[in-house]
């Protein structure tokens, strides 16, 4: 599995974003637009990692004992992932912005919250970001 972007012009053109040997899944782009989370099993397990979206710049792993699922919160400074123990997580994003140098991004406290009991590991945020 690879994520691919697909132009909405009468071309209708798809290409890779991301692709290697991994398999790469779970795409979540940020609320403005300059980063993608997504998950990868490239280290054996799955994880979740932060990346410009346009491709420049380096990846930030998010999940440190796997993790899929990335949902970002409404204004970027949370994403919340799921763990291969089912476990909820929240990080939260800091964001560098310095006028002079592209941004760039850390991962800062991140903090279970609850156990997901569904059998489906798929899982959203309501719009305003309070409800799952």
């Amino acid at each position: 599995m690879d994520i691919f972007t697909l132009t909405l012009d009468d071309d209708l053109k798809l290409e890779p974003l991301i692709a290697t040997p991994a398999n790469e899944h779970f795409a979540a782009p940020s609320p403005d637009g300059q980063w993608l989370a997504y998950t990868s099993d490239e280290s054996g397990i799955p994880q979740v990692y932060i990346r410009p979206i346009d491709g420049r710049g380096a990846r930030v792993q998010v999940s440190r004992d796997g993790g899929m699922n990335p949902i970002w919160t409404p204004d970027g400074s949370t994403m919340y992932f799921l763990t291969a123990s089912r476990m909820i997580r929240s990080a939260r994003i800091l964001l560098n912005e310095k006028p002079d140098i592209a941004p760039t991004l850390r991962i800062g406290e991140i903090t279970d919250l609850f156990l997901h009991t569904s059998p489906h590991i798929n899982f959203d945020l309501y719009p305003d970001g309070d409800h799952f």
